[in-house]
């Protein structure tokens, strides 16, 4: 989903792949309706064009940097969730 200044997604490689290639993630939300992450990235010149490479399999990138990313946005994704479940406990 995007809006006038971000852009919003549920698919995780996605998200670990616009990382690698330098857009900013602003927030990763909780949906509402599922146990799943709502990655949150702000609008860029550029992120249309690697969403679109991305979805027709024309993305290139660095294995090792996508592997460092898939694990900082998993480990970010598990602090979230451990921050959300100490609150609902207080």
């Amino acid at each position: 989903m995007k809006n006038e200044n971000k852009f919003s997604t549920t698919e995780y490689y996605l998200a670990v792949t616009l990382l690698v290639l330098k857009e900013e993630l602003v927030d990763i939300e909780k949906s509402h309706n599922s146990n799943r992450a709502i990655f949150v990235f702000k609008v860029s010149p550029t992120i249309d064009k690697h969403i679109k490479q991305f979805r027709n399999g024309k993305i290139l990138v660095e294995p090792q940097v996508l592997f460092i990313q898939h694990k900082l946005l998993k480990n970010r994704l598990y602090d979230n969730q451990r921050k959300v479940e100490s609150s609902e406990l207080n």
